[in-house]
């Protein structure tokens, strides 16, 4: 079972849309041990139509985390790109 709790919202106006960065603490109970891990969704909305894409387990530490979704935030990244960039992100940080 999951428990998750939204961590962190960044939000900016790109053009004529709208993007939305999240990192979401993701708490899951594995043999009475609590294993934190941590997941970053990327919204952007055009015309009230939101196109989202999830990473899941990015790291299992804050900092690490916090550090990747500003790298994805300062370089307005897209959902459609997400996976993509996340490659490179994980190698920076």
């Amino acid at each position: 079972m999951f428990y998750t709790t939204n961590i962190t919202e960044m939000n900016k106006i790109v053009g004529d849309f709208s993007l939305t960065y999240y990192l979401i603490k993701k708490d899951e109970v594995v043999e009475g041990t609590i294993c934190t891990t941590f997941d970053i969704e990327v919204h952007k909305m055009v015309d009230g139509l939101v196109e989202k894409e999830v990473c899941s387990s990015v790291s299992n530490d804050i900092d690490k985390a916090t550090s990747i979704l500003d790298m994805l935030y300062r370089n307005d990244v897209l959902p459609d790109t997400l996976l993509e960039v996340m490659e490179e992100c994980l190698e920076i940080v």
